[in-house]
Formats: C-alpha cells, sequence, structure tokens
C-alpha cells in the first residue's frame, strides 16, 4: 500500500516511457509519497516515446555517481569512464591495446568464433556469469541456437527435452538450459527481462521447474505461458542494468552509441567485442559507427505555440520600449547639443529591422554643397574602419548573419569555448550540437538558432550568441561576427537601394 510514508525508487529510470512515468507521478503525488528516480541517461531509453528521465535531470539537477565499481581490471574501469563521457575514441584505442577487439572477414566468422570462445569459457570456468549480447534478435536467435548446439554436443544438456510454443515460435527447451522470460505474468510472478535455468522438466505434465539468477524457484506451464526463450545470448535492451563475469558483444554497424555504452560495461572480468570487416571495415569505421547518437528524446524539450507567442510578445514589447526611450535620449542630445553642424544618426524606419542604416540629415547652417562633402568624407571615414560595410553605407546584418550560419559549428565551438563552456559530443548529433557537462546549451545546425534549457528566455540566433553569452552590444555583435566571419569591404559592397 502506498501511503504518505512511502518511498519508491525506480532503477534504471531512463527507460521508463512518458505513458508509464505520468502514470507513477500521479500516484505519487495523489498518495503524497516520495519517489526517486536512479539511471542514467546516457544509456538506453525506452522503447515508446521517452526522454522524461533526461529532462527532469537537465531542469532540476541530480546527484552524480563519478566512481566506476563494476569493472575490477584498471584498462576496463578506464574504458568505461571514457564511454560514460563520450569519448569513444579512447574506449576504442583501450579495448585495441588489450586486445578485446576481435577482427573477423565476415559476420558469419564473427559468429563462429564469438561461440568458440563463449564455450571455452564456460568448459574452463563454470563457476562465472556469462553473457553473449547482440542488438538484432535475428543474431540472438542465431546465437543461442548455436550455443545450444555445443553443449549439446559436449553432453552439458539434460536427455529430456520439451517443444513449446513461444513468442518467437516453436522452440525445444531441456533441462539445463539457461532461459530468459520475455513477457510479464504478474499472477505467477514472472517478470519480463529475467534469466535462469532449467532444473527440471515434467515429461508427464509437460511442466518447467525454473530457478531464477535471483534463486527464486517457479513452476511453469508452457501451455498457459509463452514468454519463454533462450537465454544465452540477449538484445543490449535486455542486459541493461545486468553485471556478469564475462561479456561477448556482436557489434553491428547500425549500432549507436548507447547501445555500445550499455553493452560494453556489463562485466567485472573480461570483455571481447567481435567486428566484421564487411561491415566495418577499419577501426575508423568502428568508432564512427559507435558514436551515432539515438535521436529519441521527450516532447517537454519543445517549446509549444504559447511559449514561442509569449516570448515573441515578449521580445515586441521591450524592442518597443528600447525604440521610444531611443527616441527621447535622441531629442535631449538636439536639444542640449552646442555644434550647429551636429549630424544625427538613427536607424531608418522604412527598412526591415534586420538592416541597420546610418543615415546623415541635413545640417540646418550648411549649404548643400558642404552637406555634400560631409556625407562623402564621413562614408570614406566607415569604410575604413574594422565593421564592413556596403557602398551604400548599409551593414548589411542578415549577409553578416549567413555567413556565420553557413560554419555555425565551428562558430558556436569558439564561443562556448571563450566563456568556458565545452562541447558535449555525447549529446551531439548532426543536427543539434551540445554543450556543457549536462548538455544546457545546444545549438539547431539547420535552423541557427540556441537556447539554454535551463533559462528558455535566453535563446536565439547567431547574434542572441554575442550579446547574450558574451555581454557585447548589437553593434559590437556585428563586428565580432564580421570579424570572425572574416569579411572584407569588397565582399559587402553588394548593390543596394536606399529608401528615399
Amino acid at each position: 500500500v502506498i501511503d504518505s510514508k512511502t518511498l519508491v525508487v525506480v532503477n534504471e529510470a531512463g527507460m521508463l516511457g512518458t505513458s508509464l512515468s505520468i502514470e507513477l507521478f500521479n500516484v505519487i503525488k495523489n498518495k503524497g509519497a516520495k519517489l526517486i528516480l536512479v539511471g542514467d541517461d546516457r544509456q538506453l531509453s525506452s522503447v515508446e516515446r521517452g526522454g522524461t528521465f533526461r529532462f527532469l535531470a537537465n531542469r532540476y539537477g541530480a546527484a552524480e555517481l563519478s566512481e566506476v565499481r563494476r569493472q575490477t581490471v584498471l584498462w576496463q574501469k578506464e574504458a568505461s569512464e571514457s564511454l560514460a563521457e563520450g569519448n569513444v575514441k579512447r574506449a576504442v584505442t583501450l579495448l585495441e591495446e588489450h586486445e578485446a577487439i576481435v577482427w573477423n572477414t565476415t559476420k558469419e566468422e564473427s559468429l563462429i568464433n564469438l561461440l568458440k570462445d563463449w564455450a571455452k569459457d564456460a568448459l574452463l570456468n563454470p563457476q562465472n556469469t556469462r553473457q553473449i549480447i547482440a542488438q538484432r534478435n535475428i543474431d540472438v536467435d542465431a546465437l543461442n541456437q548455436g550455443a545450444r548446439d555445443l553443449l549439446r554436443q559436449s553432453g552439458q544438456l539434460g536427455e529430456v527435452e520439451i517443444t513449446c510454443s513461444t513468442q518467437r515460435g516453436r522452440v525445444a527447451f531441456a533441462e539445463g538450459d539457461r532461459i530468459q522470460l520475455t513477457k510479464t505474468d504478474k499472477s505467477q510472478g514472472l517478470m519480463n527481462g529475467s534469466f535462469g535455468m532449467i532444473e527440471k522438466i515434467n515429461s508427464k505434465t509437460k511442466t518447467m521447474t525454473l530457478k531464477l539468477d535471483s534463486g527464486e524457484i517457479k513452476e511453469i506451464n508452457p501451455n498457459t505461458y509463452d514468454g519463454l526463450r533462450h537465454g544465452y545470448a540477449a538484445t543490449t535492451y535486455k542486459t541493461q542494468g545486468a553485471t556478469l563475469a564475462s561479456v561477448y558483444v556482436l557489434h553491428n554497424k547500425t549500432s549507436h552509441y548507447p547501445t555500445n555504452y550499455v553493452s560494453l560495461t556489463r562485466q567485472t572480468k573480461s570483455l571481447a567485442l567481435y567486428v566484421s570487416q564487411d561491415e566495418t571495415p577499419s577501426t575508423t569505421h568502428l568508432m564512427s559507427q559507435m558514436e551515432r547518437q539515438q535521436e529519441k528524446g521527450s516532447s517537454l524539450v519543445f517549446d509549444t505555440l504559447k511559449d514561442i507567442e509569449k516570448r515573441r510578445e515578449t521580445k515586441i514589447f521591450f524592442a518597443s520600449v528600447k525604440e521610444v526611450a531611443d527616441s527621447l535620449l535622441i531629442k535631449v542630445k538636439d536639444r542640449l547639443h552646442r555644434n550647429k553642424a551636429f549630424y544625427q544618426f538613427e536607424k531608418e524606419k522604412s527598412l526591415p529591422q534586420e538592416t541597420a542604416v546610418i543615415s546623415v540629415f541635413k545640417a540646418s547652417e550648411r549649404s548643400l554643397e558642404n552637406n555634400l562633402k560631409n556625407i562623402s568624407s564621413l562614408r570614406q571615414e566607415k569604410s575604413r574602419s574594422s565593421m564592413p560595410r556596403s557602398t551604400s553605407g548599409m551593414i548589411d546584418v542578415r549577409f553578416i548573419e549567413n555567413a556565420l550560419k553557413e560554419n555555425l559549428a565551428d562558430f558556436a565551438d569558439h564561443i562556448f569555448a571563450s566563456i568556458g563552456v565545452s562541447h558535449n559530443r555525447a549529446m551531439s548529433s548532426n543536427v543539434e550540437r551540445r554543450y556543457g557537462k549536462k548538455g544546457e546549451f545546444s545549438v539547431n545546425l539547420r535552423t541557427g538558432l540556441w537556447i539554454n534549457h535551463k533559462n528558455t528566455e535566453l535563446a536565439g540566433g547567431p547574434f542572441h550568441l554575442l550579446t547574450k553569452l558574451k555581454n557585447l552590444s548589437f553593434k559590437e555583435a556585428l563586428e565580432y561576427g564580421a570579424s570572425w566571419a572574416r569579411l572584407s569591404p569588397e565582399q559587402l559592397s553588394r548593390k543596394q537601394t536606399l529608401p528615399p
């Protein structure tokens, strides 16, 4: 019974789907209980839409365990730390240095060599736990069948055998077979993802006696429960959270960072990664495949239409206030200025906001000829300044912005590095670049927009990176951006027509 004195702890919380998370949160809130979520948001998430755990950790913060305790071998511990930090290159280098990567010409050779090494370890170290891990179910089925054939040939399986109907078709099981449960049946206390061994088969009643890894003994009738599968090999999802003495991993070219992070950190003593060169020709290809990100997240990280409209209204309001204040300031300066030849500079209202225009107004006591000379000399002086301008005297903001967007990844790396925020490779993708230890900042390489996920009011385009993060004025941001993009006056000297 859950009440106000109940503390609920959820392990591997990163695998909670959105719908299940909402159901859990509602129960905890209504009962007044307390909830602790434990997990690693860099590992595999739920099969359905999820990402709630990562969102909560980024938004509200979380306590972190930094010491690796599962691995007992020093280099394996260092490899696990590298994978946790997203440093796949370092992890692969350590695996190669300690001959933990087994290269094979074809996929078939990888399967054969993996099974041979697994069988040898099972014969020499029967007391140790071991697991074969693959990404695809078709590979898991092939490895399970191969492992079972080797055990049958060596006489390690019992004589009594029955064939059952399972979720994956008709499958034969014998005494001594290692199995995994693929279906939850609360009435029998059977949980999806549990592993165990068949201790006895009753040939008359066709029932099985299972001893689960947890130590529980279960009686199963295959006629009423079809969630049985051989457990010598399993998918990465099934092994997340497991701890085993020896792990044998079959690499697949479609793998991504979370699957590799999980599968290569389950062992306590020995680890072997089997790679086929017909899918992964070289170490460089292996690193690239292992770094690939899984594009799945919570809808909570995206702004709603209401959020966008509210932020737009706020920006328009402050822009209007600033325009009124600037206008009043100019009028005050006009009245107080004693130089009759004073020139007033302001933005041309008839042009788009993105283009700042410097207009020279006629002085009251100067002739037309002198006024034209002043305009010419002013433009020559501005053309020699650090800010590239067009021949019409206009600062083409859009041209500078497009130049920054063309090299947005390098520009963002430069800006965040200058304020001491590092690039988070583990959370980045080809579309989105993340910065900070927890990916607090993101830059969309397609739209050119950036956002601070801890304070969504801090967001905008390339120039906002400079005005918000480096505390520059808009004019200083233009000069900084043009200088970084190395834009010359000639590049901006395009024909433009000033409004009358």
